[in-house]
């Protein structure tokens, strides 16, 4: 197959002082260094690739030939078995295309004629193969997702796949009232019960929930087949049964469930303690004209206490979410335990992503009639500033917080090179880009707090080493694409370009790290 082509070249590749001209001293004529090298397009008929190569910072180039793109287009259809031989009959669905051992993975939505076709992203290695999941669309009676290995990476034929019908099971799930004998249970339609299947617990990858369930009795239904390796049984409504998300596997996982033979299974999760929490979220206005803060998220997330079944105290991880109605209240189910509470209002707000229970943390009843106060955010304030301490116009600083909410702000330097931006309260990161037609190159990025009485954040700039190149398909270029230059050891991003219309792009990464290497 034809493919996308990158030439990562150090021609001109030099340091650059801040009048444009080349500068300083050269690196030595001999150094090699090792980059990684992400190629990210704009258009989705092309795949991102990541790899590393060699470049050489000073003299000649570093040209690399290698294909980027696509690998094979699959196509086919999507059916379900018939009876006694038929022919199998299309469903509805979904199917995903990923390389085993990388979290690359592309997917489609199949409609009621079983057709599908995507693209597969370019291989890391010349001996694998693409691997195909297929899910049917929820609902679907007695058939089951399935998963294709080893699909060549390149000529592939059309790929037909066929779900064959699994096992019908039947479970019920129950809980402790505090303070009753026995057991309760537990509406499922209340519930999200997920088959467990293909890779360990911190992999796993939901077929999608029960739709059949009968939320009076807490009865529920799931087709299974023998890839499933667990059951994950959590509560997402806010309102819903306060259950402790719990994950079913192995030897613990009930035979006659797996067998599917009608028989009702008993899941018995007892709380101990669980509580309609409700309370208001305000601005930091001292009372009476506290504001109430609308459509704020509001999450929880800790350990819940329940009763093994043996009078032993047990516990399962915790976690809900729900928003703020029009006058700052919130409302949610929550089992005894300890929590920490994360309050994160609008990205357009004027108030402060904060944590409470950090150090000390919650029991449920403390959520009940409490009302949350945000502090209001803060500008943070900093300058950019050249080599030789020269305020740098026009550069570019982006302001994450590291705190609950992770929202970004942006803003640019003035002629003095001075910013100011409100941004939450808290840890924050300061990644600055020096102007497009600056020599510079960013530092690596500055965390620091901003609060009251916090010293501004100073970042200078540093001599740049170009690395430029062109990315090509076929013989002509392709616009838009961005290409990121990163620490292979680290991951840290160290500059990026952007290709032009005819594919060149230029990146600039700073002179101490190719010095480093």
């Amino acid at each position: 197959m034809r493919g996308l082509r990158l030439a990562v070249l150090a021609a001109a590749a030099c340091v650059v002082s801040g009048a444009g001209e080349c500068g300083g001293t050269d690196p030595p004529d001999d150094q090699v260094v090792t980059v990684r090298v992400h190629v990210v397009p704009s258009d989705d008929a092309y795949a991102a690739h990541t790899f590393d190569t060699e470049i050489a910072p000073k003299g000649g180039e570093a040209a690399l030939d290698r294909a980027l793109v696509l690998g094979t287009r699959f196509s086919g259809t999507l059916g379900a078995s018939g009876p006694d031989g038929a022919d199998p009959v299309p469903v509805a669905g979904t199917v995903f295309l990923s390389l085993p051992g990388t979290v690359s993975s592309r997917g489609t939505t199949v409609g009621s004629d079983g057709a599908f076709a995507l693209d597969g992203i370019y291989p890391t290695g010349p001996d694998e193969g693409y691997t195909l999941r297929a899910h049917p669309a929820a609902g679907t009676d007695e058939v089951y997702s399935q998963q294709v290995e080893g699909l060549a990476v390149q000529g592939a034929e059309p790929v037909d796949v066929v779900l064959t019908a699994g096992a019908r099971a039947t479970a019920r799930v129950l809980r402790l009232v505090e303070g009753e004998a026995g057991i309760e249970e537990t509406g499922a339609g209340g519930l999200r019960i997920e088959p467990v299947a293909w890779g360990p617990l911190d992999e796993w990858e939901p077929l999608g929930p029960s739709d059949d369930t009968d939320s009076l009795t807490g009865l529920f239904t799931l087709g299974l087949t023998d890839a499933v390796e667990a059951l994950r049984i959590s509560s997402p409504s806010a309102t819903g049964p306060a259950l402790p998300t719990v994950v079913v596997t192995g030897a613990s996982l009930p035979g006659d469930l797996l067998a599917g033979d009608g028989t009702s299974t008993l899941f018995t999760y007892p709380l101990i303690g669980a509580v309609t929490a409700s309370g208001l979220v305000t601005d930091s206005t001292p009372e009476p004209n506290a504001a109430p803060v609308d459509d704020a998220e509001v999450r929880v997330e800790g350990t819940a206490w329940f009763d093994d079944g043996t009078g032993q105290i047990a516990s399962a991880p915790f976690t809900r979410r729900t928003r703020t109605d029009s006058g700052g209240r919130y409302l949610m189910e929550v089992p005894d335990g300890e929590y920490v509470v994360s309050i994160v209002p609008g990205y357009g707000t004027d108030v402060s992503a904060t944590t409470f229970g950090g150090d000390v943390p919650l029991t449920a009843a403390s959520l009940t009639n409490r009302q949350f106060v945000l502090p209001a955010r803060l500008p943070l304030r900093g300058g950019v500033y050249d080599p030789d301490g020269l305020p740098v116009e026009g550069a570019r600083v982006r302001i994450r917080s590291l705190g609950p909410s992770g929202h970004t702000w942006s803003t640019t330097t003035g002629a003095d090179g001075r910013f100011q931006q409100l941004a939450d309260v808290g840890p924050v990161e300061v990644v600055v880009r020096p102007p497009t037609a600056s020599s510079l190159a960013s530092p690596a990025a500055t965390t620091g707090t901003n609060q009251d009485g916090q010293p501004s954040i100073e970042v200078t700039l540093e001599e740049a080493v170009r690395i430029g190149g062109r990315v090509t398909y076929f013989s002509g270029g392709i616009a838009n694409v961005r290409v990121l230059i990163a620490d292979p050891d680290t991951g840290e991003v160290l500059g990026e370009g952007l290709t032009d219309s005819s594919g060149y792009y230029e990146a600039r990464v700073r002179e101490s790290w190719v010095r480093a290497r």
